[in-house]
């Protein structure tokens, strides 16, 4: 019984620190959602762990298309969390290389528990892209 109460607990302490890091990392003026089905802004998307999301994103790619994409850098994103799976959803716009040529993509990776489990949900590749405004069609 003392087994089974720890292995809860320790999930929901997961859970609940999975929130509580990604509410840190949205502050500052940006809406702040626990659960549901919004999206956030992310406030730095050089921060390691979001670079990380989107190298995995062009890893991705690149099996499933079998493309040799080389990743450089992600452009803007945002994130969902949904603490009733101990997930969040990334949906992030990345810059890669194909063949010295740039190439735009539109991606969303769902990261589960804190990065065991990463899947690539969808990823569509930008037909036009305004740098001004980081617009993806």
């Amino acid at each position: 019984m003392a087994i089974k109460f720890n292995s809860i607990l320790g999930t929901l302490l997961v859970v609940v620190a999975a929130v509580l890091l990604h509410v840190s990392e949205v502050q500052g003026g940006r809406k702040i959602v626990i659960n549901g089905d919004a999206w956030v802004d992310i406030p730095n998307v050089q921060d390691p762990k979001i670079v990380e999301v989107g190298r995995f994103a062009i890893r991705e790619i690149n099996k499933e298309a079998k493309t040799e994409l080389v990743f450089q850098k992600v452009i803007s994103g945002q994130s969902q969390i949904k603490s009733t799976e101990a997930t969040i959803n990334f949906q992030l716009l990345i810059s890669a290389l194909d063949r010295d040529s740039p190439h735009y993509y539109k991606v969303v990776v769902s990261d589960k528990e804190q990065g065991k489990s990463r899947n690539l949900t969808s990823f569509k590749e930008c037909t036009k892209f305004d740098e001004d405004i980081y617009m993806c069609q």
